[in-house]
Protein backbone atom coordinates (compact mmCIF):
# COMPACT_ATOMS: atom_id res chain seq x y z
CA UNK A 1 0.00 0.00 0.00
CA UNK A 2 1.14 3.29 -0.64
CA UNK A 3 2.13 6.27 1.99
CA UNK A 4 -1.02 8.31 0.64
CA UNK A 5 -3.33 5.40 0.76
CA UNK A 6 -1.82 4.34 4.16
CA UNK A 7 -2.50 8.14 5.34
CA UNK A 8 -5.80 8.58 3.62
CA UNK A 9 -6.66 5.91 6.01
CA UNK A 10 -6.45 7.77 8.96
CA UNK A 11 -9.58 10.14 7.84
CA UNK A 12 -11.44 7.13 7.09
CA UNK A 13 -14.70 6.46 9.20
CA UNK A 14 -14.99 4.03 12.12
CA UNK A 15 -14.76 3.35 14.92
CA UNK A 16 -10.93 2.56 15.85
CA UNK A 17 -9.95 5.79 13.89
CA UNK A 18 -7.30 7.98 15.26
CA UNK A 19 -8.27 11.15 13.75
CA UNK A 20 -10.56 13.42 15.55
CA UNK A 21 -11.24 16.89 15.25
CA UNK A 22 -10.32 17.78 18.82
CA UNK A 23 -11.95 21.52 19.05
CA UNK A 24 -15.41 20.37 17.82
CA UNK A 25 -15.12 16.97 18.94
CA UNK A 26 -14.53 18.72 23.21
CA UNK A 27 -16.67 21.05 22.51
CA UNK A 28 -19.79 18.55 21.88
CA UNK A 29 -18.18 16.47 24.87
CA UNK A 30 -18.48 19.62 27.01
CA UNK A 31 -21.67 20.40 26.25
CA UNK A 32 -23.02 17.03 26.79
CA UNK A 33 -21.69 16.75 30.03
CA UNK A 34 -23.09 20.20 30.99
CA UNK A 35 -26.25 19.22 29.68
CA UNK A 36 -26.67 15.74 31.06
CA UNK A 37 -25.37 16.96 34.90
CA UNK A 38 -28.17 19.60 34.39
CA UNK A 39 -31.25 17.23 34.58
CA UNK A 40 -33.00 20.14 32.90
CA UNK A 41 -33.91 17.84 29.96
CA UNK A 42 -33.86 14.10 29.01
CA UNK A 43 -33.02 14.64 25.32
CA UNK A 44 -30.23 15.73 23.29
CA UNK A 45 -30.05 15.80 19.39
CA UNK A 46 -26.62 15.61 17.88
CA UNK A 47 -26.78 16.89 14.53
CA UNK A 48 -24.56 17.10 11.65
CA UNK A 49 -23.65 16.22 7.98
CA UNK A 50 -22.90 12.60 7.37
CA UNK A 51 -19.06 11.47 8.11
CA UNK A 52 -18.81 14.76 10.55
CA UNK A 53 -17.89 12.87 13.86
CA UNK A 54 -21.23 11.83 14.67
CA UNK A 55 -20.10 8.04 15.29
CA UNK A 56 -17.11 8.48 16.40
CA UNK A 57 -18.36 11.10 18.99
CA UNK A 58 -20.57 8.79 20.40
CA UNK A 59 -18.27 5.84 20.79
CA UNK A 60 -15.86 7.60 22.19
CA UNK A 61 -18.00 8.95 24.93
CA UNK A 62 -19.05 5.84 25.31
CA UNK A 63 -14.83 4.62 25.96
CA UNK A 64 -14.44 7.52 27.95
CA UNK A 65 -17.28 7.67 30.39
CA UNK A 66 -17.00 9.78 33.19
CA UNK A 67 -20.94 10.17 32.99
CA UNK A 68 -23.19 9.01 36.45
CA UNK A 69 -25.45 7.99 33.83
CA UNK A 70 -24.08 4.37 32.16
CA UNK A 71 -24.13 4.75 28.91
CA UNK A 72 -26.16 2.22 26.40
CA UNK A 73 -24.84 2.60 22.40
CA UNK A 74 -27.04 1.94 19.80
CA UNK A 75 -25.12 1.45 16.75
CA UNK A 76 -27.94 0.52 14.36
CA UNK A 77 -31.14 1.77 14.03
CA UNK A 78 -33.95 0.41 16.02
CA UNK A 79 -36.68 -0.93 13.37
CA UNK A 80 -39.56 -0.60 15.85
CA UNK A 81 -40.84 0.54 19.14
CA UNK A 82 -40.73 -3.51 20.07
CA UNK A 83 -37.24 -3.86 18.94
CA UNK A 84 -36.26 -0.91 21.20
CA UNK A 85 -37.70 -1.98 24.19
CA UNK A 86 -37.13 -5.48 23.32
CA UNK A 87 -33.10 -4.65 23.05
CA UNK A 88 -33.40 -2.27 26.58
CA UNK A 89 -34.79 -5.71 28.20
CA UNK A 90 -32.25 -7.98 26.83
CA UNK A 91 -29.49 -5.71 27.71
CA UNK A 92 -30.20 -6.03 31.16
CA UNK A 93 -30.52 -10.54 30.82
CA UNK A 94 -33.85 -10.52 30.97
CA UNK A 95 -36.57 -12.38 28.04
CA UNK A 96 -39.40 -9.67 27.29
CA UNK A 97 -42.64 -10.76 28.86
CA UNK A 98 -44.82 -10.36 26.49
CA UNK A 99 -45.23 -8.83 22.70
CA UNK A 100 -47.34 -5.37 24.25
CA UNK A 101 -45.54 -2.30 23.67
CA UNK A 102 -47.28 -1.05 27.27
CA UNK A 103 -46.03 -4.32 28.80
CA UNK A 104 -42.63 -4.54 27.35
CA UNK A 105 -42.35 -0.52 28.32
CA UNK A 106 -43.66 -0.88 31.86
CA UNK A 107 -40.96 -4.07 32.06
CA UNK A 108 -38.55 -1.67 30.90
CA UNK A 109 -38.99 0.67 32.92
CA UNK A 110 -39.10 -1.65 36.26
CA UNK A 111 -35.92 -3.27 35.13
CA UNK A 112 -34.12 0.53 34.61
CA UNK A 113 -35.56 2.24 37.59
CA UNK A 114 -33.10 2.50 40.15
CA UNK A 115 -29.97 3.09 36.86
CA UNK A 116 -29.36 6.40 35.55
CA UNK A 117 -29.17 5.48 31.90
CA UNK A 118 -27.93 7.46 28.91
CA UNK A 119 -29.20 5.67 25.39
CA UNK A 120 -27.52 6.60 22.21
CA UNK A 121 -28.97 6.04 19.27
CA UNK A 122 -26.60 6.72 16.23
CA UNK A 123 -28.45 7.26 12.79
CA UNK A 124 -31.24 8.42 14.71
CA UNK A 125 -33.04 10.28 11.62
CA UNK A 126 -33.85 6.20 10.19
CA UNK A 127 -35.69 5.67 13.26
CA UNK A 128 -39.73 5.61 12.46
CA UNK A 129 -42.36 8.09 13.60
CA UNK A 130 -43.79 5.33 16.34
CA UNK A 131 -40.34 4.82 17.71
CA UNK A 132 -39.59 8.72 17.83
CA UNK A 133 -42.68 8.73 19.86
CA UNK A 134 -41.70 5.96 22.09
CA UNK A 135 -37.91 7.44 22.87
CA UNK A 136 -39.76 10.95 24.02
CA UNK A 137 -42.44 9.18 26.19
CA UNK A 138 -38.99 7.05 27.73
CA UNK A 139 -36.94 10.63 28.19
CA UNK A 140 -39.88 12.06 29.83
CA UNK A 141 -40.39 8.90 32.56
CA UNK A 142 -36.85 10.63 33.74
CA UNK A 143 -35.83 7.09 33.72
CA UNK A 144 -33.28 7.34 30.93
CA UNK A 145 -31.51 10.38 29.26
CA UNK A 146 -31.62 10.03 25.25
CA UNK A 147 -28.46 11.46 22.87
CA UNK A 148 -30.06 10.65 18.98
CA UNK A 149 -27.11 11.57 16.77
CA UNK A 150 -28.59 12.18 13.01
CA UNK A 151 -28.17 13.24 10.17
CA UNK A 152 -28.44 17.50 9.89
CA UNK A 153 -30.73 18.06 7.72
CA UNK A 154 -33.37 15.21 8.44
CA UNK A 155 -32.74 16.10 12.28
CA UNK A 156 -34.15 19.73 11.70
CA UNK A 157 -37.11 18.05 10.15
CA UNK A 158 -37.74 15.56 13.23
CA UNK A 159 -37.11 18.71 15.76
CA UNK A 160 -39.79 20.55 13.88
CA UNK A 161 -42.29 18.33 14.99
CA UNK A 162 -44.88 19.12 17.56
CA UNK A 163 -43.84 16.56 19.95
CA UNK A 164 -39.72 18.06 20.10
CA UNK A 165 -40.08 22.07 19.63
CA UNK A 166 -40.25 21.86 23.32
CA UNK A 167 -37.33 20.24 24.17
CA UNK A 168 -34.42 22.91 24.63
CA UNK A 169 -31.52 20.36 23.57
Amino acid sequence: MSKWLEYAAQFEEGTHNPYFEVRSAYQAQKTISKTLSDNKGQMIFLLGQPGSGKSFLLNHLVKEGGFEHSPLLFETPVSSARSLLNRLIKHMNEEPQGEEIEVLKEQAEALYRDKKTLIMLDEAQLINDETLELVRILSDSRLFWFIAAMHEEEGREILAKSHFKSRPH
